[in-house]
């Protein structure tokens, strides 16, 4: 079989973009007008429990690892943008705060596009990430806002 022809077919079964939605704006350069606060208490005594004793600076334990954790995988699109960050004020070489944003997209759901997810980690003095807030919002097929991610669900 041609291998540019089985290029072409393994791209088209997989591809998660739907032809009539292809030139919608991208989810990274759409704001966020509004976000809700997730309740992160029973993830971070999950990940007390599992990390007390072990090795914390495995890659199991760092944030973008554990971002996925949170976030059951994140497979419900495709990944806009996966991003980390150091805020300004932590310039030590091992820093203690970290912020993991994911944006994703193409949800295969009549409603809802995409969704934004803005996770702020810090060590506590075991040296376990864990999430400080989570911040969510929803971007719409359908409604009054499209062209921003919102609290609100879709409707």
């Amino acid at each position: 079989m041609n291998t540019k022809f089985l290029h072409l077919l393994i791209f088209g079964i997989f591809s998660v973009i739907p032809i009539s939605k292809a030139n919608a704006q991208s989810p990274t350069q759409l704001p966020v007008e509004s976000y809700r606060i997730d309740d992160v208490r029973e993830f971070n005594s999950q990940l007390i429990s599992e990390l007390s004793g072990a090795d914390v600076d495995t890659w199991q334990a760092k944030p973008l690892f554990l971002a996925m954790k949170y976030l059951n995988g994140a497979s419900f699109g495709r990944f806009g943008q996966i991003t980390r960050k150091i805020p300004q004020e932590n310039t030590s070489e091992y820093p203690d705060t970290m912020i993991v944003t994911v944006i994703q997209d193409g949800y295969k759901n009549d409603s809802v596009r995409g969704e934004w997810v803005q996770l702020t980690f810090k060590r506590n003095r075991e040296g376990i990430w864990l999430i400080q807030e989570s911040k969510r919002a929803f971007l719409c097929w359908r409604g009054e806002n499209t062209k921003a991610f919102q609290q609100e669900f879709c409707p």
